[in-house]
């Protein structure tokens, strides 16, 4: 049996969305079924997989009899599966014919702020879905919003296919809320050119990692060789580029704890620790030596054509990357080794991210069913293969399909998942303005070439007030401003900014648009009264009908923007929308306006904005006139 282990390091680090909720490769285990009375059987041993070493075990308190007609609601934007040949949908139809529990799809916001703030609304109005699914960027922020549910009264201790220390490393005020598998896992790799190291006369950077002395201060000796300028002192060839999520890496992989729990639910600031700056002045030493160097951005073709010598990056990427068009055009033959450990930790530890995490939503009204169906897609079940499916083909026949110097490497990293030790901590991405700051130092240190130790004492004290702010979150409620409604007469609820004329009558806001100097129309910015309390952090969802009645068929060229603003005139929050509209329509902003900075602003009013380009197609220089409807806003504070 091969021992692993699992170390937990403070820090850092970027989001890797390598997978959708569905994916996987799969690997054949024992398959285990509910019986009658909701208990699992196997043929066999009800905890035997084909994992060497490890056990299956049906979570904790499930009971599958009563699953029968639940609804599981997956808030994702990854594509819904309708090819019957896939695993992905063989294993929902599965799950279905099993338990007796169909599916749903919510789609997000999109980009982070609007996925977390769609959430917010589901769960403030008692919508919550059941799997969340997105990145180590939400943690730990989403369980200290209260926009996710502890799953600890599922996970059952006997479950070793589980990487239960993993799933403590993502946790928040002691609870778990991310379920983790080790086939899940990844580590950081450095790609090099090997026509580059075969050239030079140096020693193969995989040889040397498999002969357990690849270090960092090896990378640096070989990295210096490869830097060289042109007559005009521009660079033409570089070594080993780096940069934060690098920076990020390097601390987990020194046992370095960047920062750490603080016993109290949140986490306090560690940079004291000789750890810490024992690898953080390592780096600096090299890239004030000119061994190495730091850049914001190293694009993929340099690394591909081999400009850039040496690079950091996700395994599964870096493999995609040794076999990238442009590195065989240039005949680039590249290679990859995993990033270095050290110089305080003992052993070759590698990295291990946490690439997407699946959360049950705060008030799910089936968290049972959704926790059942996360597990079950833990890689450890296959459907049943049907007449007519091509033959299923082993790990080692797929590694087989690829080219050589990756095949190795894919051999290696199976290894590595089996019996590698990880490290993994909670991620910057996921405190509110620390990877801000996080990123601020790196630039000053690395890229500016600036002190260690006075940009350190400058922002650890505004670092850690980035980690207390986890604690002031209150659980998000719905906010009481109801729906508002266009005034029955007159236009005493709304007030004239902009516009050239402005009447509200039954219900109905007309505004009149009438062209500009510069052939824009004035904006009409129309304002919403009302007394309206704003917390620190709210999440808008604003709707309304429009319809063009003269002027032109449609808004070509044109605006709608629509938030919140302080009395003053601030915009507090906004989402504006740009393009072509038809002649009538419904503005959704689906949720993605957040307020992020009115606390208890007198006289906050929201607005919404319309502007013409009147030298646009359709336009004849009249003026055009909107009436807007059925106006409303939802709020989640």
């Amino acid at each position: 049996m091969n021992k692993t282990r699992v170390k937990l390091m403070g820090l850092v680090l970027v989001a890797l969305m390598i997978a959708a909720l569905f994916a996987g490769c799969g690997s054949p285990g024992t398959t285990q079924n509910p019986d009658a009375t909701g208990t699992p059987t196997t043929e066999d041993d009800p905890g035997a997989t084909s994992t060497p070493g490890q056990q299956l075990h049906w979570p904790a308190g499930v009971d599958t009899k009563s699953l029968q007609g639940k609804k599981i609601t997956i808030y994702t934007d990854g594509e819904v599966p309708t090819d019957e040949t896939t695993r992905a949908y063989r294993m929902r139809e599965d799950f279905t014919q099993k338990f007796g529990v169909t599916f749903e799809h919510v789609a997000t916001g999109g980009d982070e702020d609007g996925w977390m703030t769609k959430l917010a609304l589901l769960v403030a109005t008692n919508a919550g879905p059941t799997i969340c699914d997105n990145d180590n960027s939400v943690m730990p922020l989403t369980a200290a919003r209260g926009l996710v549910q502890p799953i600890d009264q599922w996970v059952n201790p006997q479950d070793t296919i589980l990487m239960t220390d993993i799933m403590d490393a993502y946790s928040w005020n002691g609870n778990r809320y991310c379920l983790q598998y080790r086939s899940w896992l990844t580590f950081r790799s450095i790609i090099y050119s090997l026509n580059a190291i075969e050239q030079a006369g140096l020693e193969n950077p995989l040889e040397i990692w498999k002969n357990g002395g690849w270090s960092w201060d090896k990378l640096f000796e070989l990295s210096k060789e490869f830097f060289q300028k042109d007559a005009a002192g521009a660079y033409t060839s570089y070594g080993c580029t780096f940069d934060n999520v690098d920076i990020g890496f390097a601390l987990a992989l020194n046992s370095a704890e960047f920062y750490k729990p603080d016993g109290n639910g949140s986490f306090k600031m560690n940079t004291e620790d000789k750890a810490v700056q024992e690898i953080l002045t390592a780096l600096h030493d090299a890239n004030q030596r000119g061994d190495i160097m730091y850049r914001a951005e190293t694009k993929q073709a340099e690394v591909a054509k081999g400009t850039v010598k040496m690079f950091g990056q996700i395994f599964e990427r870096a493999e995609r990357m040794l076999a990238l068009p442009e590195a065989k055009e240039s005949g680039n033959l590249m290679q990859s080794v995993p990033m270095p450990t050290g110089p305080s930790a003992s052993e070759n530890q590698l990295y291990g991210t946490v690439p997407w995490f699946k959360m049950i939503g705060a008030n799910s009204p089936n968290p049972d069913a959704g926790y059942l169906w996360v597990w079950y897609n833990g890689d450890q079940f296959d459907p049943e293969p049907r007449e007519g499916d091509p033959p299923k083909k082993t790990r080692e026949e797929e590694i087989a399909d690829k080219p050589e110097h990756v095949q190795e490497m894919n051999r290696i990293f199976d290894k590595i998942k089996e019996e590698g030790t990880f490290v993994v901590a909670p991620n910057v991405e996921g405190v509110p303005g620390f990877s801000e700051l996080f990123n601020e130092m790196c630039n000053k240190v690395y890229r500016d070439k600036g002190s260690l130790s006075q940009t350190l004492t400058e922002l650890a004290p505004r670092m850690q007030a980035a980690l207390d702010s986890l604690t002031s979150y209150d659980k998000v409620t719905i906010n009481k401003i109801g729906t508002p409604k266009l005034p029955e007469t007159g236009v005493a609820a709304f007030e004239k900014v902009d516009a050239s004329d402005m009447t509200a009558d039954g219900g109905k806001l007309t505004i009149t648009l009438n062209k500009g100097e510069d052939d824009w129309a004035d904006v009409a910015a129309v304002k919403i009264a009302g007394d309206y309390f704003f917390p620190a952090l709210n999440y808008y969802q604003v709707t309304f009908d429009y319809t063009v009645t003269s002027g032109f068929a449609g808004l070509e060229n044109g605006s709608i923007s629509y938030g919140l603003k302080s009395k003053e005139g601030k915009v507090l929050g906004a989402a504006t929308l740009w393009g072509e509209y038809e002649a009538a329509g419904t503005m959704d902003n689906e949720g993605k306006l957040m307020i992020v900075d009115a606390k208890d602003e007198d006289g906050a009013y929201f607005f919404i904005d319309f502007g013409v380009d009147f030298s646009a197609d359709g336009t004849n220089g009249e003026p055009v006139i909107i009436e807007i409807t059925n106006f409303s806003i939802t709020a989640a504070k």
